[in-house]
C-alpha cells in the first residue's frame, strides 16, 4: 500500500512542543513502514536536531500549505490514498481527486469551517483524535489517538515539589484555575506558554507571578520542556481543550501524573489511578494535589508505553486505510439477482446511476436505505411501486422519488420485462445499506 501523507505548514510553526508534531510525523512514517505501508511525506522539512522550530508568518504558512498540497495532488495517481492532517484545504480539494482521502483532525472544528466539512462529508474519511472532539453533524471513519515515543523521555522517580501548567496563556486556557490550585494546595507553579491575551494576563495572572512561588516561562525548546515534565510533581490540565493535549502523554512518559477536570478528551486518555486524577470540582483537585507525592510514577510510564505507542497508532491507521479502500473500491457493474438484472451506468463519489430490468411477475425486496435517496424513472413496461405501504402504478415516462429511510418496493405486474433508471444520491452507495424487511426469495445479507 502506498500513501501520500500531507501535513499543514502550521505544524512547522509550533515552537512550543515537548516532542514536536513534525518529529512525530517522521516516527509515524517509520512505524507505518513496519506495517508494510510506504509513506511519502508532503509539507514537512526535516526537523532541526535541537532547539525550537523557527516560526512562520501566516502568509508563509499558507503559501507552503498550497505548495505541499498541490504537490500531493499532482502525484495522487501514484498512491492508493491520501492522508491529510489538520488540513482544511485538502477537504475542499477532495472532489478533484480520484483516490480516497483520509482527513485527521486533532481538535474541535470551529463553526466557521464546519460548512466545508459538511459539504464534503461523503467524499472524505474523517478521523478524530478523540470522541469528545467530534461534531455530531459529521460522519467519522474512526477515532485514533495520537502516540508518543516514550523512549525519548527520561522517567524520573524523584521529581520536584512544584506543579506545571502548559499552553497558550489566555481566557480559555484555564491558567487562572491552575493558579488557584497551586495557591490552595500550597505548591509552587511553573506556567509555560506564550501570552496569547496580554490584557487578560495583566488583569488576572501577572499579579501572582512573583518569580518564586509562581513563575512564568515563554516558549521553550522541546529538550527543555522534556526536562520540565519530569521535574514536576504533577501537570495540571485545566483548559477547555481546543486541541488534543499531547503534552499530557509526554509528561506521563516522564513519569509525571496529570491532574485535571473530568471532561472532554481528558476523560478518554486519563485512567484514574494509573496516569492521573480527574475530578469534577476544584476542591477535589486541590485535595488530590496535596497528596500527589505518593504517586507511582512508573505506572504513568507503563500506561503510555502500552496504550499510546507509535506501533498501536500505525496499526489502527492501517486497518482504517484498508476499510476505506474496501468501501470505495469499484463494485460489480452488473448483477443477476433472482428477479432480473441490474447494470451500473455511472458511478461517482456523489451519485450512482443504474438500469434495472425486472422479469414479468417478479418484485424486489421490501426495503429501505439510511444513507441514500433514490429517483426511479420507468423506461419500459409497467411498474407497481410500494412506498410506505401505498401502492403507486407507474407507466413509461413516469417517475417517483424514494427518500432515505422510507420503506419501498417495485414490482413488474405485466407480461413483458419492465425497466427503470435508478439514480442514487447520498453519502454511501454500498449494497450493505439495503435493509430488507420482506423478500420473496428468503435472502439475507447485503445483495439486492
Amino acid at each position: 500500500m502506498k500513501v501520500g501523507m500531507v501535513f499543514p505548514a502550521s505544524w512547522r510553526a509550533r515552537s512550543v512542543q515537548a516532542l514536536t508534531w513534525s518529529i512525530l510525523c517522521e516516527l509515524f512514517r517509520h512505524a507505518m513502514a513496519a506495517q508494510g505501508v510506504e509513506v511519502k511525506l508532503f509539507g514537512l522539512d526535516p526537523p532541526p536536531e535541537r532547539g525550537p522550530i523557527p516560526p512562520l508568518s501566516d502568509s508563509d504558512s499558507s503559501a507552503l500549505e498550497c505548495l505541499s498540497l498541490g504537490a500531493a495532488m499532482e502525484e495522487a495517481s501514484e498512491f492508493d490514498l491520501l492522508h491529510t492532517h489538520d488540513n482544511l484545504l485538502s477537504v475542499s480539494y477532495a472532489p478533484f481527486v480520484k483516490i480516497p482521502i483520509v482527513s485527521s483532525f486533532y481538535g474541535r472544528l470551529s463553526e466557521g469551517v464546519l460548512p466545508i466539512f459538511r459539504k464534503w462529508n461523503h467524499r472524505c474519511a474523517y478521523v478524530s483524535a478523540s470522541d469528545a472532539s467530534r461534531d455530531s453533524s459529521l460522519d467519522y471513519a474512526g477515532t485514533i489517538y495520537p502516540a508518543v515515543d516514550a523512549s525519548v523521555f527520561n522517567c524520573r522517580a524523584k521529581p520536584g515539589d512544584h506543579l506545571l501548567w502548559y499552553g497558550p496563556v489566555g481566557k480559555t486556557g484555564g491558567v487562572r484555575d491552575a493558579v488557584e490550585i497551586a495557591l490552595r494546595s500550597d505548591r509552587k507553579l511553573l506556567i509555560v506558554g506564550n501570552i496569547e491575551d496580554p490584557d487578560y494576563y495583566e488583569m488576572e495572572i501577572a499579579r501572582y507571578v512573583d518569580g518564586s512561588r509562581i513563575r512564568h516561562a515563554p516558549s521553550l525548546s522541546p529538550e527543555k520542556l522534556g526536562e520540565l515534565w519530569g521535574k514536576a510533581a504533577a501537570v495540571l490540565c485545566t483548559s477547555e481543550e481546543p486541541a488534543f493535549p499531547l503534552h499530557i502523554l509526554e509528561s506521563n512518559a516522564c513519569g509525571t501524573p496529570v491532574v485535571g477536570f473530568n471532561r472532554g478528551t481528558m476523560a478518554e486518555i486519563v485512567k484514574i489511578g494509573e496516569n492521573g486524577i480527574l475530578a469534577a470540582d476544584m476542591d477535589r483537585i486541590v485535595e488530590e494535589v496535596r497528596r500527589i507525592d505518593s504517586w507511582d510514577r512508573s505506572a504513568c510510564r507503563r500506561f503510555v508505553e502500552e496504550r499510546f505507542n507509535m506501533e498501536r497508532m500505525a496499526c489502527e491507521y492501517v486497518q482504517l486505510y484498508r476499510a476505506v479502500l474496501e468501501r470505495t473500491k469499484p463494485h460489480a457493474a452488473m448483477s443477476r439477482p433472482p428477479w432480473g438484472l441490474w447494470t451500473v451506468l455511472e458511478d461517482s463519489p456523489t451519485y450512482k446511476v443504474k438500469r434495472v430490468d425486472v422479469l414479468p411477475g417478479k418484485r424486489l425486496s421490501y426495503q429501505l436505505h439510511y444513507k441514500r435517496s433514490e429517483h426511479w424513472m420507468i423506461v419500459q413496461g409497467q411498474a407497481l411501486v410500494t412506498l410506505d405501504d401505498r401502492k403507486i402504478p407507474l407507466e413509461v415516462g413516469e417517475y417517483i422519488d424514494i427518500p432515505a429511510g422510507v420503506k419501498h418496493r417495485i414490482e413488474n405486474p405485466g407480461t413483458t420485462i419492465m425497466s427503470f433508471i435508478e439514480v442514487q444520491q447520498g453519502t454511501y452507495f454500498g449494497e450493505d445499506d439495503i435493509i430488507r424487511l420482506e423478500d420473496d426469495y428468503g435472502r439475507k445479507g447485503t445483495v439486492c
